[in-house]
């Protein structure tokens, strides 16, 4: 079944799975992915969800036809496709879920080894729709009468994470796609005040735990007195939240061998991790620390500690590439003066 304005344009319509004409074009179009990929060596990258306003969907469904490129749609809905390019790369875009002006979408690419460019992939992320997400939070906090306590509470933060506040990260979106697929659970920031820790986490936050109706939300505290209990560990390691964020714990990383009873029930909740093989759930860390020296050691070998990720002040030329991002004025910076992420963008 092909379109009669575009011969490329390739589709199929196949919702219930009861016309059987509908099924053997459908059977059609996956035999010609297969004869297309049988000879081809591929590796598969999968993308985590993305929002996309209804016209630009359109705009990209119009992009791929204009091109050429042979486009299937799976299931007859106009929100999942699979697109064949020129360079024989597999693009495959799926629908997720209606929110009035826009999708949340997810794509799947299945691209040759030889790293041929996707020009899909290009189009795409001019067409993307940033929006808040939804974070559920579970604040913990200690209370002298009650003990440990917790404050659900919903937040919106952006899922954006802007590379130019990063430089010191290569390819800050890969990062964290690999950090949370990878087997380590721990991860530390650490740096002076401003440099944009607390900012990188809400995006991480946003980007990577965003709630659902049945989701337990990320884990959070800053409270040194509620580190010290030993069911702050144990809910977050018996729940369903993904995420145990503890900011600004600069005495508590210290080594154990200077008293730091704390870190026994870090190294044992990521050791549990690591044992029971839970892929899925992470801590992050934050510290004002000026040197990853004053860090116990056990914290962060290898096989516990996905990284290190040390924030800086950026140099002149970052700052400008920093403010052009966000179209600010950058005629004040020296051009021999450093500047935080918070001191350029709050000039």
């Amino acid at each position: 079944m092909t379109d009669s304005f575009n011969p490329n344009f390739t589709y199929s319509h196949n919702t219930a799975g009861t016309n059987p004409i509908l099924n053997t074009v459908q059977g059609l179009a996956t035999m010609r992915c297969y004869d297309l990929m049988k000879d081809k060596s591929y590796y598969h990258n999968s993308f985590d969800y993305f929002n996309i306003t209804k016209e630009n969907l359109v705009k990209l469904k119009l992009f791929c036809e204009q091109q050429g490129y042979e486009l299937f749609h799976h299931t007859g809905c106009s929100k999942e496709f699979m697109v064949i390019d020129k360079h024989l790369n597999i693009f495959k875009v799926n629908y997720s879920e209606d929110r009035k002006e826009y999708y949340v979408m997810s794509y799947t690419l299945y691209k040759t080894v030889h790293d041929a460019p996707c020009e899909i992939l290009e189009h795409l992320n001019k067409l993307k729709h940033h929006v808040e997400a939804t974070c559920k939070i579970n604040s913990f906090y200690f209370d002298e009468k009650e003990g440990l306590k917790c404050q659900v509470y919903d937040q919106k933060y952006s899922d954006v994470i802007v590379d130019e506040a990063y430089p010191n990260i290569n390819q800050v979106n890969d990062f964290f796609d690999r950090y949370y697929a990878s087997k380590q659970s721990v991860l530390i920031f650490i740096g002076m005040p401003g440099t944009g820790k607390t900012s990188l986490i809400r995006n991480i936050i946003a980007k990577y735990n965003s709630t659902s109706d049945d989701s337990a939300g990320v884990f959070y505290t800053a409270s040194a007195t509620a580190l010290n209990c030993d069911s702050l560990f144990q809910q977050f390691m018996s729940s369903k939240s993904r995420t145990l964020v503890l900011e600004d714990i600069d005495l508590h990383l210290s080594a154990r061998n200077d008293g730091n009873t704390f870190m026994y029930k870090l190294l044992s909740t990521s050791d549990g991790l690591i044992k029971n093989d839970i892929e899925d759930k992470k801590i992050i860390i934050s510290t004002n620390l000026p040197n990853i020296g004053e860090i116990d050691e056990a914290l962060i070998r290898k096989g516990r500690c996905y990284g290190i990720v040390e924030f800086r002040k950026l140099t002149a030329p970052e700052t400008i590439a920093l403010l052009k991002k966000f179209e600010r004025d950058y005629s004040w910076v020296d051009d021999n003066g450093q500047y935080t992420v918070a001191e350029a963008l709050n000039h």
